[in-house]
């Protein structure tokens, strides 16, 4: 066998193993969490993208709505790694969502797109529920730009004031990330 065929056909095996490995996440449950999580801010990159990524994974709880809050607070100064096509395909079983074009400017969390994706998707998410329930082991704001966009995340959101109480009326089990 030539050294090109014996590279086609180890190709072709990996390949098989690639779109069975891809297959079987989109047969198990994929978590919306996990996909922004390894995504980052690509997830916001377009309007079309985030909500076709909401489309595709169960509807959120505020559960995961406090998770996706962290998750976005904590890494506010994201930049956008071209890291969406790739990986969003690998995490919905080969449904790209997203062209493999990834040479334009990079950007951050695009907080309107977030926000807006999220209330079209789930229009009944309570979203101070959400900010209530942020006592957890891997809820952190490392600085202030954290906080002001958890902030900001919420008055998009609601239109209301940040609820000082949703954070404040009992002591948290993570009281390093309450007093924060």
């Amino acid at each position: 066998m030539s050294q090109n065929a014996a590279s086609s056909s180890a190709a072709a095996a990996s390949g098989d193993r690639t779109a069975s490995s891809a297959a079987s996440m989109a047969s198990s449950s994929v978590s919306l969490v996990g996909v922004v999580e390894e995504m980052s801010c690509g997830a916001t990159r377009t309007p079309e993208t985030w909500r076709e990524l909401l489309q595709a994974v169960p509807e959120p709880s505020e559960n995961e709505l406090a998770q996706l809050l962290a998750f976005v607070a904590r890494t506010h100064n994201a930049v956008d790694e071209g890291r969406s096509a790739k990986t969003i395909t690998a995490a919905l079983g080969g449904l790209s969502l997203v062209d493999d074009d990834t040479s334009g400017a990079a950007g951050g969390w695009k907080l309107d797109v977030f926000v807006n994706g999220l209330r079209e998707r789930s229009p009944n998410l309570r979203w101070s529920d959400a900010l209530a329930r942020l006592d957890m082991p891997t809820f952190a704001l490392p600085d202030s730009g954290s906080f002001v966009t958890l902030v900001e995340i919420y008055r998009r959101a609601t239109g209301m004031p940040f609820p000082v109480w949703a954070c404040c009326r009992h002591v948290w089990t993570n009281a390093v990330a309450q007093l924060a």
